[in-house]
């Protein structure tokens, strides 16, 4: 089987952001991008069906990403911190 040839440094269906669980109890693993489910991950299923790891592999977006994301972008004009210490109480 050539599933075990298969190393560390290819595709990983897990950490790809095509990857689905799918509702299926008989195939419960799904590519969104090619469309397909199956019983072992697809990144598997491409690597015995073509021999190559998969192409359409995609790492999703880590955590770490997103907050320096946030951390670049322009504040938002939020009145209450710009009142800070100094906010009205509107319900005496």
């Amino acid at each position: 089987m050539k599933t075990e040839y298969l190393n560390q440094e290819t595709a990983n269906c897990w950490q790809c952001s095509h990857f689905a669980i799918s509702w299926d109890t008989q195939r419960p693993y799904s590519c969104r991008l090619m469309g397909f489910k199956s019983k072992a991950l697809p990144c598997y299923e491409v690597f015995n069906a073509d021999g190559r790891q998969c192409q359409c592999f995609q790492a999703k977006v880590v955590q770490k990403q997103l907050s320096a994301a946030k951390n670049t972008e322009q504040p938002v004009n939020n009145p209450a911190s710009i009142m800070g210490k100094n906010k009205m109480n509107l319900w005496v």
